[in-house]
């Protein structure tokens, strides 16, 4: 398999989720860097550039674990695809490094999973033998996106053999002319997010409880206002908050019962997330957050934990385990009522209910779809009806 998305490791998403298990039955290159949106003048964009540069330097690693062994490329690009010229230069060098990485490592009748819609030009064009579209978000509406973005997703939605989008919102929208249109679910690592009855880590010993937490990067769509709000509403409460700053979270320092963390490693994050007592998905509601399925809320469940969001029409499908804000005041009001829904009885109810949501099934299912795919591909073109698809565990 190849997939492309984005760094391998960086912050896990559901695409490198599904790849740890893919990768369990599967070979796989993991094509990392490719941007969606224009650098800035500014010190975070620097680092990632400078960094960025120093992987380009190196054709291929291995990465993570023997056990998980995918061979990540960073091709060379130059950050400005909205010129067409350097789109397709880009293209073009990043076509030449995966043609001469398959021939390296054998590579046959593969499959492309995409979840970056700039690879657009290159689907089609190495020799696989099916490729499919992951949506995984409204990535035009991100703050700075390329202005081409919009162009490369209709091209490949044009191309790809099939796509799989992780909202509603997203499968209305972004419809694939092969016909063959999919629900992407959110999922869950059952093994990762389990509660261990550990002590908590040294950063949480003398916070008290009860805590109400929020975890998650903490961007210009994390409604910050919102975290304070609560905090002000329940001062006997402890609010902590993980997650790396991409905006300015100075609304949350002026309140003493709000703590910030900063980021906080992914093997270690459920350990931290196992004192909360209410998990907090607070959302501007905009284009952006309306076609998101946020992956913290299974992750939340997993550990048992009430959880509270704004109006997100991907939540709203969990119903009664969840309280859904229409508003802020309403979200106020729904932290004090998952404060008090904390029994044994449903805790059980919310962790059994994710174990449907396991990467391991959803991985099942989009094998089982891709291969029926494959096979009318094979038979539509003549081919015929034995498909190379990627083997679920």
């Amino acid at each position: 398999m190849i997939v492309m998305s984005g760094d391998w490791n960086r912050s896990p998403n559901a695409i490198q989720h599904i790849t740890e298990v893919f990768v369990q039955r599967n070979r796989v290159i993991w094509v990392s860097g490719i941007p969606i949106r224009s650098p800035k003048i500014r010190m975070r964009d620097l680092r990632r550039i400078l960094d960025k540069g120093r992987k380009m330097l190196a054709t291929s690693v291995r990465t993570y674990t023997d056990a998980i062994p995918v061979t990540e490329v960073h091709p060379f690009f130059i950050p400005y695809y909205d010129q067409g010229v350097i789109r397709r230069l880009n293209d073009r060098l990043l076509r030449s490094l995966l043609l001469a990485t398959t021939q390296k490592l054998g590579f046959r009748d593969f499959i492309v999973l995409a979840s970056n819609p700039m690879v657009a030009g290159v689907i089609g064009s190495l020799g696989e033998a099916s490729s499919h579209y992951l949506c995984i978000d409204d990535y035009a509406a991100n703050e700075g996106a390329f202005r081409s973005l919009g162009e490369c997703e209709h091209e490949i939605l044009q191309k790809v053999d099939s796509s799989w989008s992780m909202s509603d919102v997203l499968m209305k929208t972004r419809l694939p002319k092969s016909g063959e249109n999919h629900f992407f679910p959110e999922g869950v690592d059952l093994d990762h997010f389990k509660v261990t009855g550990g002590p908590p880590p040294a950063a949480l010993a003398r916070i008290k409880r009860p805590i109400v937490g929020y975890c998650g990067l903490l961007s210009w769509w994390v409604d910050l206002e919102l975290i304070a709000r609560c905090a002000v509403a329940y001062p006997d409460v402890s609010f902590v908050v993980l997650g790396e700053a991409k905006t300015d979270i100075s609304v949350l320092a002026a309140h003493p019962n709000i703590t910030c963390l900063g980021h906080i490693p992914y093997d270690v994050l459920p350990r931290y997330m196992e004192q909360f007592d209410v998990g907090l998905i607070p959302r501007r509601i905009n284009r952006l957050t309306l076609a998101m399925n946020p992956l913290k809320l299974l992750e939340y469940m997993a550990m048992g934990m009430s959880v509270v969001s704004s109006d997100l029409p991907e939540v709203r499908k969990f119903g009664k385990y969840v309280y859904v804000a229409e508003d802020a005041d309403q979200f106020v009001e729904c932290v004090g009522k998952a404060l008090h829904d904390r029994s044994p009885e449903r805790t059980r109810e919310r962790q059994a209910l994710v174990e449907r949501y396991s990467w391991y099934a959803v991985v099942e299912e989009m094998s089982r779809v891709i291969q029926l795919t494959e096979s009318r591909k094979r038979r539509n073109s003549g081919a015929g009806s034995t498909p190379a698809v990627a083997q679920t565990c």
